[in-house]
């Protein structure tokens, strides 16, 4: 009996190293589904009654990936930094991206061009972007991958050339670009297409980080799983919403600030658990010589 709940696939996916990111993420899908039955209701009287939610949520996304900036930045010059200052470039970018997305935001004073919901949303799409291409691509990297030690350097200084990219596109050329969003009517097919196509990169994402952690023995995979998988499940909430100021939308921000976190707590796993482990290790055998 103990032998077949040991070999069962509910066992296997909450053993270690899945088992408190496999909970987490279990948890997450059961409130979505709670969240994806409920009917379309406006929480708040207009857009300029959100607004402050809005942009309090999106700033605390913001910080989060700062932290993971900073976070891989600071290991840059580690033996075993490998992916984790590139990932962290990724996200300042995202984090410079999702600021321009902000203070787009309808409702805000304009930002250099004048606010629309089309322009704040062309820019949450390309920081959605980033982050789903930077996560895929590192969920395919080969653990003993040498980088260059200007890699940091170089990743940096190509997501800030990005930066300016974006920024440029979405502050003077967003008429130029198909739209996302039309009142009285809601998201455009095209918007709600893109959205999808993100979900299905998170899917995959968190089928190979899955199968790292199992195979590498590694939770920090596991928690780029539930973390991938939280995004995605923040993705389809914003294909749901009506108007911005339904329950859909504010669902889908608090799932990308949770998602991010999750992102951190397997950056700092990697990237300072891990080294500190392995030195006391070191230490403790070097005692016991």
């Amino acid at each position: 009996m103990k032998r077949l709940m040991h070999s069962s696939p509910v066992s296997r996916w909450f053993a270690p190293p899945l088992g408190s990111p496999a909970l987490a993420a279990v948890l997450l899908t059961v409130l979505f589904v709670f969240g994806m039955e409920l009917p379309s209701v406006s929480l708040f009287k207009d857009s300029e009654s959100y607004l402050p939610v809005h942009t309090l949520l999106e700033f605390i996304a913001i910080s989060i990936s700062v932290m993971i900036f900073t976070l891989g930045w600071n290991v840059r010059n580690e033996q075993d930094a490998g992916h984790l200052p590139a990932l962290g470039g990724a996200f300042l970018v995202v984090a410079l991206i999702d600021l321009a997305h902000t203070l787009s935001y309808a409702g805000m004073p304009a930002l250099v061009t004048p606010n629309s919901p089309d322009k704040s949303i062309n820019f949450w799409l390309a920081a959605r972007l980033i982050a789903t291409t930077s996560l895929l691509a590192l969920a395919f990297r080969p653990t003993n991958q040498k980088l260059s030690r200007h890699f940091a350097k170089i990743s940096l200084l190509l997501g800030l050339v990005i930066t300016v990219i974006v920024w440029n596109i979405g502050l003077y050329h967003s008429a130029q670009l198909p739209h996302t969003f039309i009142s009285g009517y809601g998201l455009t097919p095209f918007k709600i297409t893109v959205e999808y196509i993100f979900v299905a990169m998170c899917v995959v994402s968190t089928w190979q980080f899955t199968r790292r952690a199992r195979n590498e023995k590694d939770i920090s995979f596991a928690w780029l799983a539930a973390a991938t998988w939280t995004l995605g499940l923040a993705e389809l909430f914003f294909t749901e919403y009506r108007t911005l100021i339904d329950q859909m939308n504010l669902f889908g921000h608090l799932y990308k600030a949770v998602g991010y976190l999750m992102i951190y707590r397997a950056l700092f796993v990697a990237g300072v658990r891990h080294p500190y482990a392995r030195l006391s290790e070191a230490n403790t055998k070097i005692e016991f010589a």
